[in-house]
């Protein structure tokens, strides 16, 4: 299996580039560590249990349309 996780299951991971890596060598007091955030943890679990779902109904679907239905007796 060498598919790539959808943006769905990482949209709470920070995504950086290789010169945000370089940037990091540089940050000994730790102002670089940004991370995706909400106004209220109630947001944050309710974005979280959404992408959950969605990400669910992606699944399905795409299971859904790999199928091949039996053959008619």
């Amino acid at each position: 299996m060498n598919e790539q996780l959808s943006s769905r299951s990482t949209f709470l991971f920070a995504r950086p580039r290789a010169l945000h890596g370089i940037a990091r060598l540089f940050d000994f007091f730790g102002t670089y560590d940004t991370y995706n955030t909400s106004p209220s943890p109630q947001e944050a679990d309710l974005l979280a249990v959404l992408q959950d779902w969605l990400a669910v109904e992606e699944d399905t679907q795409k299971v859904l349309a790999s199928h091949k239905p039996l053959p008619s007796e």
